[in-house]
């Protein structure tokens, strides 16, 4: 059977990925860069002022999606140019030839951005250099010259005639040759100012070589990007480890989701960071204002009470169970949920009553349209599913812990609701995302929609390899 599923399963997805790939190729065939390194439609109309936010053509990028592997290419300029008779530089000196070079015309090719991270990365080199030569106390001057100088003192400690000062001579030599250093030890982390400009010209030339050429098909190229990828995937659903039996849909058919802008989709999932990360207590109060919380869920019972003169519904209220929950709920606030629940049609506040802090009765009314006793069964069936706390619109919420980088708790919201989400108190709303494309372009507007799709294909191509 499950070898059945699998050729089923791996024919429809062909079919599926080969149309789908087949329509974006259609919408962007005539995506171009021009001239002016913007691209446009056939229409002259600007789709992006930039390819991909910096110009550079990813075939030629090296490393983590940059145009040059800086470490690779410092110790390649190294190791090949030597410029032995040269001094070799320390921190100071080499940070002041990069940032006097950097603002030359010659490297104004290169983006703003692009220059502060090559200076950022001599900086780097510079600190290493300086610790380097602080522990081995090597100074500027080149091991020929030292001998030279040792050779000149030599001569002039033989020509000392002075016997009083001889113990003096003796004891300097033997002080001169424990303190004298290897010459290996002056080309560890050596670098001269020559190395540091064939660096920067090395430099210069690859982020030109990976500069895009106008003309370049690139929609033809986007479209293939992500349609051959997407006739690799098999899975469909991701199970998050730990994390309460919460599936998320990827594969195919979360790519189709992203390319029809489905406006909803099968899993929804909005991603809410905490004001305060750190403590569990507080991440258990926010969820309780976001997770939908019903009356039945806090109630120990719900009873007909019936007697010679009145009737009623009874509702015992599970205090102990609110406060571990960590919901803010109070008698009062549910009679108000009760009074402005839809279902509940002609419910005045005069009908509901607190006669303990966890007792609350309704008084049915008295109605000659139907019968009071079918009019407190509706009721006792309403009941329990009132939502007392939290957004209508979420299904659940759990709290996960990123203990990358320290104990951090953020929640995982199981619906929709992204603005009502973001407006809660204790929630981030700056670092708050969703996996919807058409809420967050109708919350956030059309960049950040953009910028959802851009990371829901990255993230679903990074679970498939």
């Amino acid at each position: 059977m499950g070898g059945r599923e699998g050729l089923v399963d791996t024919a429809v997805k062909t079919a599926e990925t080969g149309y789908m790939q087949r329509r974006l190729v259609k919408c962007l065939e005539d995506l171009c860069c021009q001239y002016d390194m913007t691209i446009r439609t056939c229409t002259n109309d600007i789709v992006q002022f930039t390819y991909g936010g910096d110009s550079l053509d990813p075939i030629f990028l090296e490393g983590k999606d940059q145009p040059v592997d800086y470490g690779r290419i410092y110790q390649h300029a190294r190791a090949k140019y030597r410029y032995d008779a040269e001094h070799p530089l320390n921190g100071t000196e080499m940070n002041n030839f990069i940032g006097q070079q950097l603002k030359l015309n010659e490297y104004s090719i290169m983006d703003e951005e692009y220059r502060t991270q090559i200076s950022n990365f001599i900086q780097k080199v510079s600190l290493t250099v300086d610790k380097f030569r602080k522990k081995y106390s090597i100074d500027n001057s080149m091991p020929a010259i030292k001998e030279e100088q040792e050779e000149e003192e030599e001569q002039e400690l033989k020509s000392t005639r002075a016997n009083k000062r001889m113990s003096t001579v003796i004891a300097h030599r033997s002080n001169k040759k424990q303190r004298s250093l290897p010459n290996v030890l002056y080309e560890v982390e050596r670098c001269t100012q020559s190395q540091l400009y064939e660096f920067l010209q090395l430099c210069k030339y690859k982020y030109g070589r990976a500069r895009l050429e106008p003309g370049t098909a690139v929609g033809a190229l986007c479209a293939q990007s992500i349609g051959e990828p997407a006739t690799q995937m098999t899975l469909k659903t991701f199970h998050f480890a730990g994390v309460a039996s919460m599936n998320i849909t990827l594969g195919v058919p979360r790519i189709k989701e992203i390319i029809n802008a489905v406006k909803k989709p099968s899993t929804p999932l909005i991603t809410a960071e905490l004001m305060n990360d750190s403590d569990q207590l507080f991440a258990r109060k926010v969820k309780g204002r976001i997770e939908k919380t019903y009356l039945g869920q806090i109630s120990q019972y719900i009873e007909e009470v019936y007697e010679c003169d009145d009737c009623y519904l009874l509702i015992k209220l599970a205090l102990d169970r609110i406060h571990l929950l960590q919901l803010e709920i109070t008698p009062m606030s549910i009679i108000d949920s009760i009074v402005l629940d839809k279902k509940m049609k002609k419910l005045k506040y005069n009908q509901l009553s607190l006669h303990a802090p966890d007792t609350i009765t309704l008084h049915v009314p008295d109605s000659s349209k139907g019968s009071m006793y079918y009019t407190m069964k509706r009721y006792k069936e309403i009941l329990p599913n009132i939502v007392v706390k939290g957004i209508s619109t979420v299904d659940r919420a759990v709290i996960t812990l990123d203990d990358k980088n320290g104990i951090k708790y953020k929640l995982f919201v199981e619906g929709e609701g992204m603005r009502d989400v973001m407006g809660t108190q204790g929630v981030d709303a700056n670092k708050t995302t969703s996996n919807n494309t058409m809420e967050v372009y109708r919350c956030l507007g059309i960049e950040a929609a953009r910028t959802t799709i851009i990371n829901e294909i990255v993230y679903t191509m990074a679970s498939h390899g």
